[in-house]
């Protein structure tokens, strides 16, 4: 098998370098000559070409026409032309072209010979005569511009009116830029119809551009965006570039010394890739997607500037400058497209359609360059690659910019939602510390914009809770166990608080301090909800008692207290640290009443205003317990108890007592003590365990035998809190 390859391998070998020495060996075959037709509108001159390269520039038309002793042997160096358009690339070296002509007897038709292209420094047409001299005609940039015969891109001849039946035309020709020649014979009619077309396409492409720098930089003036800002210089200068080599304003540059003249559009072709690599790293945000590559293309604008100078400075003739420029177009391609990708793998999706427009772009210019280099057949001679290239360019940076602008908005809106869901949580955790209920009564624009010291007053209802026995409970515990005990019994006494439109305003140690504040509620919805919620906490108790005792521990008891009341809400401090607080006689006062269950051993104490807005609610099951002023007030109090959480038997029996009881309390105020002894002894009997009226038993008898005087009021004064 390695042999059979083997042998095809030489075989191949063997039929290259026969064909080869074939071409090598075969004579050199004169091209056709162009025969005119009446009915043809178009030569294409290509393949009808021979050409003669000068090196020193001192032929002259008689040495290579045969007119001069040296005239044979120029006339065997011409070489026939194989492709459709001669492409020398940049060279120093003069170029003469001949082709033969044959016209019928009878040419009615005018004929135009055309060079196409703007950067021929100098180009001589030699038209044979009969006196076997010349007829010579210029043309080029380093004539003046009236010479020319039509103003437009490329050099035009008009051919003589009466053409001899065969004869033999040269040209020659000198550019300090690449030499590639494209040359045609039109029909005068058919001329002016292409040509007319050509301008309105180049009209379209320029103003298409300027459209486009208009349009970017409206946009720029009303985004304040860099990126547009340097879109529209490089497609400025691109404009700029395009401009000068479609010859737009030729009689200006005409009278641009030549030197500069044959480097402008290098000079804007330098331009536009220094904005344009600006242009990359602003719209790719480089500095943040791609540090290292921001520092790469950094220095490609650094290559590009010198490149750029050492053209202008130079010439292109240098293979120096050749080198620089091809080598700074190389550069900022590859290195775009590497970018770019690179960005686009991070998810900087924009980075796409940047991406395309750079694809469409680069490709043109690469394409364009090869051509001027010969490396690729010579197609273009209206940089028609290059032009559809920058159309491609300018819809799709329009639209990379356009989707940048998108997937910037997607960022902020994204930016803006997760703000909003941090002020969210924010709130939400704040609100664990400062309800959004008070939130709401000292700022009314968020947590954001509390101030310090701000203040309101306002009707209110205030539940004070607090664990009997606490002290000697905690010393039972370790600390991860009352902390677990603790969150436990809080939670379990949010529950109803929540559920009753109230919120815990501070964890005092074990106690709670509940608020029922409701703007939208009466201050007779906020006490009915504030003694439901004690209800409802002392229900949520036996349940927690319940798990408790399952678990070997003891069961807890608490005690609440509730008065309505005038207070003011707001914050205090200082400008570095803040709390919100409640301030008055109410909260104190209710403080004071959850002291008191201890004393009565009764679960739940309300005071008279808040007994004075539910007392009409069948619901509730109350009776009066005293008549006290709590340490720290000048005015009684008259205090209630609610036992609509005690249990079913005790409840029912404190019920069947309530009107020997108040009959008792109402002789008791009336200092009938005989009378109120019997009515709580009748209490007793019923409910022998009933600590108030033991309480008020012991009281009568006391005052039976030591009355308090006349001017009791009935009032108890209490030293304790």
């Amino acid at each position: 098998m390695k042999n059979n390859s083997l042998l095809l391998l030489l075989i191949s070998l063997f039929a290259y370098l026969f064909s080869t020495s074939l071409l090598i060996a075969s004579p050199k075959i004169n091209p056709l000559p162009v025969i005119l037709e009446d009915k043809k509108e178009r030569y294409p001159l290509g393949h009808h070409l021979e050409y003669l390269e000068d090196r020193t520039g001192t032929l002259r038309i008689e040495d290579v026409s045969g007119l001069t002793s040296r005239s044979p042997e120029f006339d065997v160096q011409f070489q026939p032309n194989q492709k459709d358009v001669l492409n020398f690339g940049v060279t120093p070296s003069a170029y003469w072209v001949r082709f033969q002509l044959q016209a019928p007897l009878k040419n009615q038709k005018k004929w135009l010979l055309e060079i196409k292209g703007n950067n021929w420094k100098l180009v001589q047409f030699y038209w044979p005569t009969h006196t076997r001299s010349w007829i010579k005609e210029e043309g080029g940039r380093s004539l003046p511009f009236d010479h020319e015969v039509f103003m437009n891109k490329g050099t035009v001849f008009r051919l003589p009116q009466s053409l001899e039946q065969e004869q033999t035309v040269y040209l020659r020709f000198e550019s300090e830029n690449e030499m590639v020649l494209d040359m045609h014979l039109w029909s005068s009619r058919q001329y002016h119809n292409e040509n007319e077309k050509n301008l309105y396409f180049q009209g379209a492409f320029h103003g298409l551009l300027i459209t486009m720098v208009i349009y970017n930089l409206f946009l720029y003036l009303s985004i304040r965006d860099r990126s547009y800002l340097f879109y529209t210089s490089y497609l400025s200068a691109l404009t700029a570039f395009f401009m000068i080599d479609d010859s737009v304003g030729t009689p200006v540059f005409w009278k641009i010394p030549d030197w500069l003249m044959f480097r402008m559009d290098a000079f804007a072709f330098g331009i536009f890739e220094i904005f344009f690599i600006l242009f990359v790293k602003s719209f790719l945000r480089t500095k943040q997607n791609t540090p290292k590559s921001n520092h790469v293309l950094s220095f490609s604008i650094v290559v590009i500037i010198a490149a750029t100078i050492l053209f202008v400075l130079i010439g292109i003739e240098s293979k120096l400058a050749q080198v620089s420029m091809i080598g700074s177009i190389l550069l900022m391609s590859v290195t775009v497209m590497i970018v770019a990708i690179l960005c686009l793998k991070k998810g900087y999706t924009p980075a796409q359609y940047f991406l395309l427009a750079s694809s469409c772009f680069i490709g043109a210019i690469a394409i364009s360059a090869l051509q001027a280099l010969e490396v690729l057949p010579y197609y273009d001679p209206e940089l028609v690659f290059m032009r559809v290239g920058v159309l491609l360019e300018a819809v799709l940076y329009s639209f990379a910019l356009a989707d940048r602008l998108k997937y910037e908005r997607r960022l902020k809106e994204a930016s803006q939602q997760q703000a909003i869901e941090e002020q969210k949580r924010m709130t939400h955790t704040f609100q664990k510390f400062v309800p959004k209920q008070f939130l709401r009564r000292i700022s009314d624009r968020g947590i954001e914009d509390i101030e310090f010291g701000r203040a309101e007053s306002d009707m209110i209802s205030i539940l004070f809770s607090d664990i009997r026995s606490f002290t000697h409970l905690s010393e039972t515990m370790s600390p991860q166990e009352l902390m677990n005990f603790l969150n436990d019994y809080f939670s379990r006494m949010n529950q109803p608080i929540h559920d009753n439109h109230g919120f815990i305003d501070k964890f005092i140690g074990d106690a709670i301090m509940a608020l029922f504040d409701m703007p939208e509620k009466t201050d007779q919805d906020e006490a009915i909800y504030a003694v439901q919620a004690a209800i409802g906490m002392q229900e949520s108790l036996k349940e927690f008692n319940q798990l408790r005792m399952t678990h070997g521990n003891l069961p807890i008891a608490i005690g609440i207290g509730i008065h309505s009341g005038p207070v003011i809400i707001g914050t205090v401090g200082s400008k570095d640290r803040m709390d919100s607080t409640v301030l008055g006689d109410v909260v104190n006062l209710a403080s004071r009443l959850e002291g008191l269950t201890k004393q009565y051993q009764v679960s739940t104490i309300i005071s008279s205003t808040t007994w004075n807005f539910i007392k009409e609610d069948a619901s509730f099951h109350w009776r009066e317990l005293d008549f006290v002023m709590v340490k720290g007030r000048d005015q009684p109090e008259r205090i209630y108890e609610i036992f609509n959480a005690d249990e079913p038997d005790i409840r029912e029996k404190k019920q069947q007592i309530l009107k020997p009881y108040h009959e008792g309390l109402a002789n008791y105020c009336s200092q009938n003590w005989e009378t109120a002894i019997l009515f709580f002894e009748e209490c007793l009997k019923i409910y022998p365990q009933d600590p108030v009226s033991q309480k008020y038993l012991g009281r009568c008898m006391k005052f039976k035998n030591t009355p308090p005087g006349k001017n009791w009021n009935g009032a108890l004064k209490l030293e304790e809190k």
